[in-house]
């Protein structure tokens, strides 16, 4: 939903993309959009409980701030690379549970 919200006309992407790094033993699921970007101070930020810039249209501050800790409870990251402008890409890893078998689509 973030990834949309910041989409300056409907014509902007948001793509999805998510495969196995087998040397890593990680699922990465990658969301990248082509939105207005963010400065440093808010990427360094936005995992904060409450941290939110869109108070005004209703925003809590909590969505980034749980998946973080669901992801990190999983022992998986979940990082920002952003730049005014020029969109965001926010990147899930999460390790593969040793016993499980991973399907390539």
């Amino acid at each position: 939903m973030n990834s949309l919200q910041a989409l300056p006309v409907r014509n902007c992407a948001v793509s999805l993309s998510a495969f196995h790094d087998e040397n890593k033993g990680q699922v990465v699921v990658q969301v990248k959009d082509e939105g207005a970007g963010m400065p440093r101070e808010i990427i360094a930020r936005i995992t904060e409980p409450f941290f939110t810039t869109k108070a005004d249209s209703g925003g809590t501050g909590l969505g980034l701030s749980i998946s973080y800790a669901i992801i990190k409870d999983h022992s998986g990251s979940l990082e920002f690379e952003s730049e005014p402008g020029k969109g965001t890409i926010a990147t899930v890893k999460l390790p593969v549970y040793e016993g499980a078998e991973v399907a390539v689509i």
